[in-house]
């Protein structure tokens, strides 16, 4: 009668087949990147530092929805956030078409009209877009292939901002 193998490491496969062993690698690094992040959230940015040396990120996307320096419209990854806005995700619509993308999303704000609309005329050209008018509390950008126009609501006491992106 012949005995089964139970310790993972007498498996054959799982010591020579390189997909284990690239599979273990991500682990890894998924966990060190893990970790790395909620360090940088907490009040130890130094130990994020320590755990992410040696490892270079090649090419990522963070989009940050709470408001502040560096955070983007949710669904416009394009589109910063103005820093005294905060977005509010759960209203966003989003449609990724061939056709072109459509979205709407909104932020909201104890800010004057005129100070978002120059904050947006001010930074999205550095990001490719136009400003083709600002019609009263509108303003309307083009890039490429999309129309995106940003209008600030009254509301009583703060400011409703809405994105609406869609293809020309």
């Amino acid at each position: 009668m012949r005995s089964a193998q139970t310790s993972e490491t007498s498996s054959p496969y799982r010591q020579t087949h390189p997909a284990a062993a690239v599979r273990a690698a991500l682990s890894g690094f998924v966990l060190c990147l893990m970790i790395a992040l909620n360090a940088l959230v907490s009040s130890e940015p130094a130990q994020a530092e320590d755990l992410l040396e040696g490892y270079k990120i090649v090419d990522s996307k963070i989009t940050i929805s709470s408001g502040g320096v560096g955070a983007f419209v949710t669904g416009l990854e394009d589109v910063p956030l103005m820093p005294d806005l905060q977005d509010v995700p759960e209203a966003a619509v989003i449609f990724d078409k061939p056709a072109g993308r459509l979205v709407e999303a909104y932020a909201e704000g104890d800010v004057e009209s005129d100070a978002v609309l120059n904050f947006y005329r001010e930074t999205l050209p550095q990001l490719g877009w136009s400003l083709e008018a600002i019609q009263g509390a509108t303003g309307i950008f083009f890039r490429e292939s999309e129309r995106l126009e940003i209008h600030v609501l009254e509301g009583q006491d703060r400011r409703t901002v809405r994105f609406v992106l869609s293809p020309k």
